[in-house]
């Protein structure tokens, strides 16, 4: 089910993306709604295409000729001359002979007599309701989670939605501070919550520009779509539409909130983060620890650094680490002697360990239970290889 009010931001969207293929193939929404007949040889994307062209024809007049300054005539020309010509706005009205402002009413009733005819031939046979509690949905897919980039993610659906925002005249501004920041989430889902969160910032009739960001927050990610605003207004179906996301976000465990702020509001998505695969350094020079940690700042897993051999059987124990990286030259107890205890006990027999040595030994290393062996000095290159063999 979809609300009227998402189903016309559905159809502006389809609209500005017309003759892009990517774009309508990869719509997170759009083919939930408006899906091919059985048997249709088309594609999807080309399938949908021809189905907005031949409704926007549907709104031609059937009698007389053209008349640009006839209301009868002004949808169709609009929808026909700015979607199927591409004629920009501006340019749009210079022809029409009217003003920006009548050309921004003109379009909109153009975009609501579009809608009207896309929805009632959609689902006027199915008798579906818009009463404003409608029953939750439930997936017809299953729920796929997986590591995204959140950068990556949120770029991608922007510039999908780019038309929409350059046909409401605003613009968008992102604030990426950790560009690997990373969400343990579905794909489709999130993208389609990001495309009604940021339909719903452009219903807010924002001043400026819409600012999208995100931020790690401890054991979570912050998606942040801010409108500012000199005066918050109510949306229509906005519990409806919040009821929906809160659903669907509850699918991928991650929630939503509306929160108002001084000079506008907050759209917020709160996301898991995966998580983090802890390597257990075991070395008695702790700037050998910092740069191994140094080496994979960038990365998902976390460096836990001991320096006293005697907290190596322990710390394993404990952590429960993915790796131990173990320097053999330590005092009082030799490296050797640690890899002995740790392939012995039960707890720890089966982490792998990643021998790192001034000396030369490898196939001794190998010949104790090490799964890996690097020279001393350690480059980054060296080291992320050596995680990639072990396919942590």
């Amino acid at each position: 089910m979809i609300s009227k009010e998402d189903f016309e931001d559905l159809v502006k969207d389809t609209l500005a993306n017309l003759y892009d293929f990517a774009a309508l193939e990869t719509h997170p929404l759009l083919f939930s709604v408006i899906q091919p007949p059985a048997g249709s040889s088309r594609s999807k994307a080309d399938y949908v295409r021809q189905l907005f062209l031949d409704t926007i024809q549907q709104l031609k007049p059937l009698r007389g000729e053209m008349q640009m300054d006839s209301p009868e005539w002004r949808p169709y020309l609009i929808l026909e001359k700015r979607y199927v010509e591409g004629m920009p706005l501006k340019d749009l009205a210079a022809w029409l002979a009217i003003s920006d402002r009548q050309m921004r009413r003109d379009h909109h009733r153009a975009l609501q007599a579009l809608t009207n005819l896309l929805w009632n031939a959609r689902f006027a046979a199915e008798t579906i309701s818009e009463a404003p509690e409608p029953a939750e949905p439930t997936p017809s897919f299953e729920i796929h989670k997986e590591q995204l980039n959140l950068a990556d993610t949120i770029r991608s659906v922007l510039s999908m939605m780019r038309g929409r925002m350059d046909e409401a005249g605003l613009t968008l501004q992102t604030s990426f501070e950790h560009p690997t920041l990373q969400a343990y989430t579905d794909r489709v889902v999130l993208r389609q919550l990001l495309v009604r969160l940021l339909n719903h910032a452009m219903h807010l009739q924002p001043e400026e520009a819409i600012h999208v960001s995100a931020s790690p927050q401890e054991s979570e990610a912050l998606i942040e779509i801010y409108a500012p605003q000199t005066g918050l207004t109510d949306l229509p179906d906005a519990q409806t539409s919040l009821k929906e996301m809160a659903y669907w976000a509850g699918q991928i465990d991650c929630r939503i909130e509306m929160k108002p702020q001084k000079h506008g509001v907050s759209c917020l998505l709160w996301l898991p983060r995966p998580r983090e695969k802890v390597i257990l350094v075991i070395d008695d020079q702790p700037p050998t620890i910092n740069l191994f940690r140094r080496y994979l700042s960038q990365s998902d897993f976390k460096i836990e650094g001991i320096t006293s051999a005697a907290e190596a059987l322990p710390a394993a124990v404990r952590l429960k680490p993915v790796l131990i990286t173990l320097d053999v030259m330590m005092p009082h107890v030799d490296g050797w002697e640690v890899l002995q205890m740790l392939k012995l006990d039960a707890h720890t027999s089966t982490i792998p360990v990643l021998i790192c040595s001034a000396w030369e030994a490898p196939e001794l290393a190998r010949s104790l239970g090490a799964a890996d062996f690097l020279k001393k000095p350690v480059t980054q290159k060296q080291f992320l290889d050596a995680i990639d063999r072990l396919h942590l």
